[in-house]
């Protein structure tokens, strides 16, 4: 089960975010970033975007 969402800091280390920290999800790819998914606060992968449904705060990944 998906529980937080990371990105990597300018200092390299991760800083976990909440769903409600990205308004725009369609922006991460836009911009290029990627961020890290962690399970059980285990990186299980890195994607380049993910949808929020914004009703069931449910993430999916689009590898």
């Amino acid at each position: 089960m998906i529980r937080e969402v990371a990105q990597y800091d300018q200092s390299g280390f991760l800083r976990p975010m909440s769903f409600e920290e990205v308004e725009e999800w369609s922006q991460i790819l836009v911009n290029g970033m990627t961020y890290t998914v962690l399970a059980d606060e285990k990186p299980i992968g890195t994607v380049a975007f993910m949808n929020l449904d914004q009703r069931n705060r449910h993430a999916s990944l689009l590898l």
